[in-house]
């Protein structure tokens, strides 16, 4: 997994820090030195059983598109996809009790404080403690919130304040009818101020 991760991140920053539609390939060789080429290889295997079908394939010092019109981007939602299916997620998150959350890319962190407004971590803490959809009403009902609006309208407001962390999809997942959930590419971690 932990390859794996490492390939995503790799595969992000690029697309986060240059406009990389224009390549063909990708790069894979800079991770040898840290994992060796019988890992990344096995890694490849596996990112390449999960790209059948697509437009991408993987080798073990490249990651290829098949045509030019494709987008690397739709890669990556391709590979956060089979990978919060198998239950971990990918990409690491943390939150503190007190409102920070954060991301590190590419030795780079991201955050952003959430500190003036208890209801949007009190929010995320909630639906970090669920293991699936929480309804809205099941939400207001923890929150004890006498106002369904109010959780409607700052759900969005949540993710909108993320994008300061470059996520490739919105924090919370909202399904019409079923509720809310952290989107299962993320590992959200909730650590304690010290």
């Amino acid at each position: 997994m932990p390859v794996l991760k490492a390939i995503c991140a790799s595969v992000e920053v690029g697309i986060t820090a240059n406009d990389l539609d224009g390549l063909d390939r990708l790069q894979l060789g800079h991770l040898e030195k840290e994992f060796g080429i019988s890992k990344i290889t096995h890694a490849t295997n596996i990112i390449n059983l999960w790209l059948q079908g697509s437009s991408f394939e993987a080798t073990p010092y490249f990651l290829k598109k098949k045509n030019n019109e494709a987008r690397w981007e739709e890669m990556l939602e391709l590979l956060h996809s089979k990978m919060a299916n198998t239950g971990v997620g990918v990409i690491e998150i943390t939150l503190t009790t007190s409102g920070k959350i954060s991301r590190d890319v590419g030795g780079q962190t991201l955050s952003h404080e959430f500190e003036k407004d208890r209801m949007r971590v009190s929010i995320i803490h909630h639906l970090s403690e669920a293991t699936d959809f929480v309804s809205t009403n099941k939400l207001c009902e923890l929150m004890e919130s006498k106002n369904n609006k109010s959780i409607l309208k700052t759900i969005p407001a949540i993710n909108s304040a993320l994008e300061v962390l470059h996520l490739p999809q919105p924090l919370i997942e909202t399904k019409r009818g079923t509720g809310h959930r952290i989107n299962p590419a993320y590992h959200l971690i909730v650590l304690k101020d010290r």
